[in-house]
């Protein structure tokens, strides 16, 4: 791959690779959920420095900057489990060999800029507790086993449950909202009638309303 690919591009196909051969190699992968289940495990799971426990306390993070740190490695291998179960198995191949960099080489690979894949990132976290979605939404959860071939390959990708981590997807509205990151708001529980909100954002920011 193009040494000028920035780290944290680099560092998403890395933890992908890993998610990717998971049940192939025998090993739990990002999800901390035994490579035998194609299901999305079950609560509380909370494997100290598991993948996505640490995302979800840090799920604010910038998906383009990156820090040496393991929660900038946790914030990337969400994003690649989120790239490999919505666009294939294929997609790894076509950013590893793409000859453009970064932003550009996922733009090619997926026909959508950076801003609107983090943003259905966000979406796929928030509907992950739900394994029925229909297939035009971005998802993580499948209810078992996503099987994806390519190059004669079949891959296994087990579903993910953010919600089924301990702890569960950080709601905070004290964190500041940075290029490509998504900040995520709870407006409330068990909720009926109709619901009035008034959103101040930034310029730029996209919103986007939940209800499940």
């Amino acid at each position: 791959k193009n040494l000028q690919d920035p780290v944290w591009f680099n560092e998403m196909m890395s933890e992908a690779a890993e998610d990717l051969i998971a049940t192939k190699i025998h090993y739990d992968g990002p999800r901390c959920v035994d490579s035998s289940r194609g299901g999305a495990g079950d609560y509380p799971i909370s494997k100290q420095n598991c993948r996505f426990v640490v995302f979800n306390q840090n799920n604010y993070l910038p998906l383009t900057t990156w820090q040496n740190n393991l929660e900038n490695y946790a914030k990337v291998s969400s994003f690649g489990a989120y790239l490999l179960r919505n666009y294939e198995a294929k997609v790894l191949h076509d950013l590893i060999f793409s000859n453009k960099t970064g932003e550009d080489a996922l733009k090619d690979a997926t026909n959508k800029d950076v801003t609107t894949l983090v943003r259905e990132w966000g979406e796929a976290v928030m509907l992950s507790s739900e394994d029925n979605l229909p297939n035009t939404q971005p998802k993580y959860n499948f209810g078992d086993f996503k099987y994806s071939d390519y190059d004669n390959i079949t891959y296994e990708l087990g579903s993910v449950n953010f919600f089924n981590y301990e702890p569960q997807p950080t709601f905070d509205n004290s964190k500041n909202l940075d290029k490509n990151s998504n900040v995520y708001y709870k407006v409330g529980s068990n909720l009926s009638g109709q619901v009035y909100l008034n959103i101040q954002i930034k310029n730029g920011a996209d919103v986007t309303v939940i209800a499940k």
